[in-house]
């Protein structure tokens, strides 16, 4: 995976769902109150890229993502054939939904910057070392526990910090 996500997105949010900020209240009846009084304005960001064929008319690809499988002499393969068939083919294809909700609870040790994180995660390290970066402390400050989950089919892989690096803001704060 790679580290290119901001715990809460600074200058442009580009889809449904990013986080932008936290509220933080003593109690939840607060943090609810507060939560209200926040006001958010969007703006179109054009052009709009949902499909394949949307990204290939303007032009938009990850840099630096480019991936090749090269194996034998395509070239030579075409010369030989007896037959080419050329077209299009649209698959549709889509992703699994995952049966689990994320969760998060950090709570702060001492003022060393020590930190444990109750986690729905697979990948425990990963929040780890993502909490660490976060709030600026060495790696062996923050503690990762996992109790159980149930059918993550990947999305507990790399999705946790989205929610364990605003929680653990929210608790160093």
């Amino acid at each position: 995976m790679i580290h290119d996500e901001e715990v809460f997105a600074s200058e442009k949010v580009t889809c449904v769902g990013q986080i932008i900020a936290a509220v933080v209240g003593i109690n939840q009846a607060v943090a609810q109150r507060a939560a209200k009084l926040v006001k958010i304005q969007y703006e179109e960001i054009e052009p709009i890229i949902i499909t394949f064929q949307d990204a290939l008319k303007h032009n938009s690809f990850y840099e630096g993502w480019t991936r090749e499988i090269v194996n034998g002499d395509v070239e030579k393969g075409f010369e030989e054939a007896d037959h080419i068939l050329e077209g299009d083919m649209y698959l549709g294809g889509q992703e699994h939904f995952y049966l689990e909700t994320q969760a998060s609870i950090a709570l702060p040790k001492n003022e060393d910057g020590e930190m444990e994180l109750f986690c729905s995660t697979q990948n425990p390290t990963e929040v780890q070392l993502l909490t660490s970066h976060v709030l600026g402390v060495h790696q062996n400050k923050i503690a990762v526990r996992v109790k159980r989950m149930g059918g993550g089919f990947g999305g507990k892989e790399t999705a946790a910090m989205r929610l364990a690096g605003p929680v653990a803001v929210a608790a160093q704060k």
